[in-house]
């Protein structure tokens, strides 16, 4: 964190005190991510008029405020504390730090998938924003000007000197006018706080010198560039002469840098590679403007080779909210594929939509701590994702449709992953294996270990909270498949329709010049609800050490007294809503999973003990991917 709090202890009781309206925000910002979607100042179709254009559009820029889905901005509306914390966030540049902390509830009324849950946690833990005494955070109540005076006074370590001129309100508000936060307010502004007028407070902030001697402006990591299709290549990236590719920006942009693609056609002719790397403090992102408004279009000399390319140790590079696809998909090339991941790290593919290819959307080879979440991945010949000898590999909350082979692939010695919270269905494409497959078929020279009585396919992956769906009979052979690997688990999926739910087998490492072809060993499988499938589990060999409990089988065809038992799950719907109607079987009998688990070589994986939704589970657990109670 570049900034600290100075004087937090003087702000920890503040937001208990608000007194402001608990009337709902009329349009609440609901997303997948810990923040509302972003949009650009230039595109808020409300702000033209207002009278703060031009602080909505500066601080826009730098990233500390963004707007709603609608491309709106809504300068007059007021301001949640929900929001606030997310600001506060961004204009102290903990927001990176946040996001990639893990994702928990803190409050009776702010779940693990609030857009602000993790800033909220943040601050609580702080102990700059509390709670009610009654466990609740109330989001969604308004803040009042002088609230948020008091906030930035004490975040730039000057609590003690408002304190000093008689505290709350006044002397917060002398020592504002001191800094120059309150400059050009007028009375009436101050009356209610609006999203308009906490802009102008944010950017009269961002000059303030702090008690520290930093001036907040000067902090920001991120130096940002802008993309256009209007652009060149030859200009120097900035909002007024934006560059015009995705390949020029991904080989000028710096450590620390954001880069900006404007919506429209980007036609790309060659590969996307990368000259810099990012780092944890300083990472790299290229994103979107508005989700999914700017499209990659690869061209059509492009349909047999990779697209992206993150290679030879770059760390930190974050790919965000493009739509990529392609003039001509290939027909038979298995190097089309749009973005892979080799020797890289910490690097993130988040809210993007892929379309028009013929191998994968994503791939990793020798790749490490890797997040793949949130994006949709659309009719692939083959894998929506192929993870190959990576480590740490996060794949949540992403829907993938109808894919050709595999929809999640980790094998060649893949370890330490987590599979959770994706939607992967197929209504017309046939599969040729599992939807997950938990290990795979790789050669002899690709994974790190292939050595009799060591090596596997894959290791001490976990996967949860997955929904996996065959619209119809025939077209996945498996839900989950468990092949030739050693320790992994699944808690809590469901299975619909797949001609088995689980499928547990060797795969013919022999053949492709292993040592031997490694069986399943140590599988855990609990807490699943597997419906309308033919087989429940199809073993080609009784595993080694398993561990089958507690799996709910509703018509299907299985031995349910080696791997569960069966019942009626009583969804809301079979095929599109898996809450759990009063009554159910599943209610009530799991067993709990682990918070922590031990992985290949001693490692710990961390686990998120929620449930789709992001409730926290606690208590009896149910069976599936919700909780009721």
């Amino acid at each position: 964190m570049k900034r600290t709090f100075a004087l937090a202890m003087s702000v920890a009781t503040l937001l208990t005190s608000f007194s402001a309206s608990a009337a709902e925000l009329q349009e609440k910002v609901e997303t997948t991510d810990v923040i509302p979607v972003e949009s650009s100042s230039v595109y808020y179709s409300d702000v033209e008029n207002s009278l703060y254009k031009n602080e909505i559009i500066e601080i826009a820029d730098l990233g500390v405020i963004t707007g709603y889905p609608d491309k709106t901005y809504r300068p007059y509306s007021q301001i949640s504390r929900a929001e606030l914390a997310v600001l506060m966030s961004r204009f102290l540049s903990v927001d990176h730090y946040i996001k990639a902390a893990k994702a928990a509830a803190s409050f009776s009324d702010v779940s693990a998938t609030h857009w602000a849950a993790r800033e909220i946690k943040y601050f609580a833990d702080e102990e700059v924003f509390a709670g009610y005494g009654d466990g609740t955070f109330r989001p969604e109540e308004f803040v009042t000007y002088d609230q948020m005076l008091k906030i930035l006074v004490a975040a730039m370590g000057y609590g003690d000197d408002a304190e000093n001129k008689g505290g709350f309100p006044l002397g917060y508000r002398m020592s504002a006018a001191e800094l120059g936060i309150t400059k050009g307010i007028t009375d009436s502004e101050k009356q209610q706080l609006n999203r308009g007028v906490a802009a102008k407070l944010l950017y009269n902030a961002l000059d303030a010198v702090m008690a520290n001697g930093d001036v907040p402006k000067d902090l920001f990591s991120e130096d940002l560039f802008y993309v256009s299709t209007a652009g060149s290549d030859t200009n120097p990236g900035t909002k007024e002469k934006p560059w015009k590719t995705m390949k020029k920006a991904a080989q000028a942009v710096i450590p620390g840098g954001t880069v900006i693609f404007e919506d429209g056609v980007y036609d790309e002719t060659s590969v996307t590679t990368f000259t810099y790397s990012g780092t944890k403090e300083k990472p790299i992102t290229l994103k979107a403007r508005n989700k999914h408004g700017a499209t990659i279009k690869y061209g059509k000399t492009m349909s047999d080779i990779m697209k992206m390319q993150v290679t030879d140790g770059l760390e930190y590079i974050n790919i965000r909210d493009f739509h990529f696809t392609q003039q001509v998909k290939s027909s038979t090339s298995t190097q089309d594929i749009y973005i892979r991941f080799v020797g890289s790290s910490h690097c993130e593919v988040t809210g993007n939509k892929f379309t028009n290819m013929f191998e994968e959307a994503i791939k990793t080879y020798n790749a490490h701590h890797i997040l793949i979440a949130d994006n949709v991945i659309i009719e692939p010949n083959h894998e929506g994702m192929d993870i190959f000898a990576s480590s740490f590999v996060t794949i949540r909350g992403n829907e993938l449709d109808d894919c050709g082979r595999v929809g999640l692939m980790l094998k060649g010695n893949a370890n330490n992953c987590l599979v959770y919270n994706n939607y992967i269905h197929n209504e017309k494409a046939t599969m040729m294996s599992s939807a997950i497959g938990l290990g795979g078929s790789s050669d002899n020279y690709s994974p790190f270990d292939v050595a009799k009585g060591t090596g596997y396919e894959n290791y001490y992956t976990i996967c949860y909270n997955n929904i996996i769906v065959a619209g119809k009979e025939g077209l996945m052979p498996s839900g989950i498949g468990f092949i030739s690997s050693k320790g992994c688990q699944a808690w809590n999926n469901v299975l619909v329709g797949c001609d088995a739910g689980f499928l547990v087998t060797e795969t013919d490492a022999l053949r492709k010049g292993w040592e031997w072809d490694p069986p399943v060993v140590e599988p855990v499988m609990r807490n699943n609800i597997v419906v309308n499938c033919k087989e429940g589990v199809w073993c080609a060999n009784v595993p080694s050490g398993p561990d089958f409990e507690n799996n709910l089988f509703c018509n299907v065809n299985t031995k349910f007294d080696v791997y569960g038992f069966e019942g009626d799950a009583k969804f809301l719907d079979n095929y599109s809503d898996w809450h759990l109607l009063p009554g159910s079987d599943a209610i009530d009998r799991g067993t709990p999973m682990p918070e922590k688990v031990i992985g290949y070589n001693g490692q710990v994986i961390d686990i998120d003990l929620v449930d789709y939704d992001g409730n926290p589970r606690t208590g009896k657990w149910d069976l599936g991917i919700y909780n009721v109670d």
